[in-house]
């Protein structure tokens, strides 16, 4: 039983930078908007900065849009699959 309290203890402690990614709270919302955006429609990662900043979209500041779209796992290089 205490190898697996260890076992689950080393893991959660492991997975914690690949979960904060050191994101402040604005980057972590512009995130989850980013991927609710995506599960919509596709974009280019200036398009989805552009959305996320725009005064129509979440009105992010650009800074804290560009560090959430950087922070996705997503190769801008291959069209979107919608």
């Amino acid at each position: 039983m205490k190898i697996l309290k260890l076992a689950l203890i080393v893991a959660l402690f492991s997975a914690t930078p690949t979960w904060a990614e050191s994101l402040t709270g604005p980057q972590n919302n512009a995130v989850r908007s980013a991927n609710l955006y995506l599960s919509m429609q596709g974009f280019s990662r200036s398009g989805l900065i552009q959305q996320l900043s725009s005064d129509f979209g979440d009105g992010y500041k650009v800074a804290d849009a560009t560090a959430a779209v950087d922070s996705l796992d997503i190769d801008w290089d291959k069209p979107s699959k919608r």
